[in-house]
């Protein structure tokens, strides 16, 4: 499975919230369930215990 691989990957920051702001230093596409949905920053307002997030 590739994010089982991913997660364990240095550069990859594991999260748990209700809300996560993402930023960047650089112009970065952001996806959701693998679809492009815009670039960062971004606000992701999860559901409790129903995803895990993975940042590359």
């Amino acid at each position: 499975m590739v994010a089982s691989s991913l997660a364990s990957a240095p550069e990859v920051q594991k999260t748990r919230g209700r809300l996560v702001r993402l930023t960047s230093r650089g112009d970065v596409p952001f996806q959701a369930d693998g679809e492009p949905v815009g670039r960062l920053p971004a606000e992701v307002e999860l559901v409790p215990a129903a995803v895990d997030l993975l940042l590359t």
